[in-house]
């Protein structure tokens, strides 16, 4: 699986358990680290594997899941969201990391709902 995060700072790729990858920021991994969390190890095979774009659409592009995780606009996440949907493959999943707007107005301008949803931990 590859996963793209838009925004928000860089993208980490960190092996799982059943051999998925979950993208990650740089602030994640350090807490995971000092929370016990993922072992040194797994953060240093998530950062070799590590998938760089120099573009938007090529960062998306092949992306199965697409996160969003910028500052709490609606009006920019709809923007953001909108230039993702475009792009993104028509399998892909976009969710938005948002952990005070209600789903239906992030994801308020995109055409296919079906493959949308919020992620907040």
């Amino acid at each position: 699986m590859r996963v793209g995060r838009m925004a928000g700072g860089d993208l980490r790729l960190e092996p799982c358990d059943d051999g998925t990858r979950v993208g990650r920021s740089r602030a994640a991994h350090a807490r995971a680290r000092g929370l016990g969390r993922a072992p040194e190890s797994i953060v240093e095979r998530g950062l070799k594997e590590l998938v760089r774009a120099n573009f938007f659409s090529e960062a998306i592009q092949d992306a199965d899941w697409i996160i969003e995780a910028i500052h709490e606009d609606v009006v920019a996440k709809q923007k953001l969201l909108v230039a993702i949907e475009q792009e993104a493959g028509d399998d892909a999943l976009i969710s938005s990391s948002s952990s005070g707007l209600p789903p239906s107005e992030i994801f308020g301008r995109m055409r296919r709902l079906d493959r949308c949803l919020v992620t907040h931990r």
